[in-house]
Formats: C-alpha cells, sequence, structure tokens
C-alpha cells in the first residue's frame, strides 16, 4: 500500500515535470477560472435573482396601488412652493442659524450688511446678506456648503477670496447670501374716524 502511494506520487510529479510552462499557464488559467465561478459570478448570480425579486415585487405594488389623489393645478404647485419660506418677519431665527453654522466651523460673524429688496410684482423677498469672513479655505467652503444644506430659502450669490498674505493659509472672504422670504401680508388699512 505504501508502495503505491510512493509510485502515485512519484508519476504526478513526473507528469507535473513534463508539462512544461505552458502546462503550467494552462493549469494556473484554469484553476483561475474555477475560483473567478465560484468567488464571483455565483454571488453576482444570486444578487441578480434577488435584485429580480425586488423588481418584481416594486411592479406588483405599483399595478395595485391605489390612485385617489389627482396631481395638483399649477396654481396649487405655486401656492405649496411659496409656503415653504420663511416670512419676512421670521428673519432673526434664520439668522441666528447662520451664527450657529459659522461657530460650528470655528469662526465668528462679527460684522455684516443687509439689505431687504421686495419687488411689488414678485412674491418673494429678496434679503441680501454679505458676510466678510476671516478663514482658512477649507472652513469657508464648509461654512457655505452647511448654511446652504441647513437653510433651503438660502442662495449663494457671490464669492469673493483675497489672501493678504501669501504665507498665511487665512483668507479675507466675503460671501453674499440672498435669503428668499415669502412676503408678509399687507395690513389692511384702518378707517380713522375724526370726532
Amino acid at each position: 500500500m505504501a508502495g503505491t502511494l510512493t509510485r502515485a506520487r512519484w508519476q504526478l510529479a513526473q507528469g507535473l515535470r513534463g508539462i512544461g510552462l505552458p502546462g503550467w499557464v494552462a493549469l494556473a488559467g484554469g484553476l483561475g477560472c474555477a475560483l473567478a465561478l465560484v468567488g464571483l459570478i455565483e454571488p453576482l448570480r444570486a444578487e441578480a435573482l434577488r435584485l429580480d425579486a425586488v423588481s418584481q415585487q416594486l411592479a406588483q405594488r405599483a399595478t395595485t396601488r391605489p390612485t385617489s389623489a389627482a396631481e395638483p393645478t399649477p396654481e396649487q404647485q405655486l401656492i405649496a412652493f411659496e409656503q415653504r419660506f420663511a416670512d419676512e418677519r421670521s428673519i432673526a431665527p434664520t439668522l441666528a442659524r447662520l451664527q450657529t453654522i459659522a461657530q460650528q466651523r470655528g469662526f465668528r460673524l462679527d460684522q455684516a450688511e443687509f439689505k431687504l429688496t421686495s419687488e411689488p410684482a414678485e412674491p418673494l423677498a429678496r434679503y441680501s446678506i454679505l458676510l466678510p469672513i476671516k478663514a482658512d479655505y477649507r472652513a469657508v467652503r464648509r461654512f457655505s456648503r452647511d448654511a446652504l444644506r441647513e437653510l433651503p430659502a438660502l442662495a449663494l450669490d457671490e464669492v469673493n477670496l483675497r489672501r493678504s498674505d501669501p504665507a498665511s493659509p487665512l483668507l479675507d472672504a466675503q460671501l453674499r447670501f440672498v435669503l428668499f422670504l415669502a412676503k408678509a401680508p399687507a395690513m389692511p388699512a384702518q378707517d380713522v374716524v375724526a370726532n
């Protein structure tokens, strides 16, 4: 028995020596294909089957969903859009939130310029906010990104960056934001009665 095992081992070694470099490359390629089939293709096939099942479930839900609500008219869509904006009278919480975002980014807003523009024909008022900031570029960029993300009625109108000292990492930045506000309803005129 031991002799047969030794002989089989010797024959295998002789066969492997005899196939040469092209045989080894072919053997390695075949082994690589087998591993790819087991390790890559089968999991992808299983994932494709799972996604097909999910797709069929979603298609079934879409066909069985009741169509109870009619689509809103353009006027209703405009009214819903305008209701998303804060009122002119509620500017203070928005400005406080802007200050908080600046503090989270590591700098203070010591001064600012504000200008309220309200055109009679426009449904929204524009509150222009000019912020001079001295910070590094990364802080300025993160501040503007966070402000725009957290205050959806805010738009970045203008950015001016200047570096007074080339060796300093700090920038002199001026950011001009525009805060869009819903106009406050006009107060009805009161009749004055003189006695």
